[in-house]
């Protein structure tokens, strides 16, 4: 209904034959903790921890522990596991945790009102989910 809104849109939708039944979905990903390496593997990116979209941007993060991965190889003092823990874990547990109150309409809706009554929370929300710049 909004994207119609737009002329050439309404077009596209009124005048296209669907190819499937039902739109296509992308759905039941489990943004869950992961194994950080398996039989020697070391994981990086989304391999390591399902990036939640409450998280900022998933190829930042990615690129970040392939930075901090490099760094454990180059320099063997230098613990992945330990860095990524410290940094990107954190991150994404907070992002998980928001995405949980956001799938719930009634949570959301407290969230969203006291976010707006107190900015400085929202601030705090979006600080802790997006992690430190890269």
């Amino acid at each position: 209904e909004v994207l119609e809104q737009n002329p050439h849109l309404r077009h596209i939708f009124r005048n296209s034959k669907m190819l499937y039944d039902k739109p296509l979905a992308i759905s039941q990903i489990s943004f869950d903790e992961k194994e950080l390496d398996k039989n020697g593997i070391p994981f990086i990116g989304d391999a390591a921890g399902l990036i939640t979209p409450l998280c900022g941007n998933g190829m930042s993060l990615a690129l970040r522990s392939a930075k901090m991965m490099a760094k454990s190889i180059s320099h063997p003092q230098n613990d992945y596991h330990k860095e990524w823990n410290q940094n990107i874990a954190k991150q994404l547990w907070w992002g998980r945790v928001i995405q949980k109150g956001f799938g719930n309409k009634a949570i959301s809706e407290v969230l969203v009102f006291t976010c707006r009554l107190f900015p400085a929370i929202g601030s705090f929300l979006v600080s802790k989910s997006h992690g430190k710049d890269f």
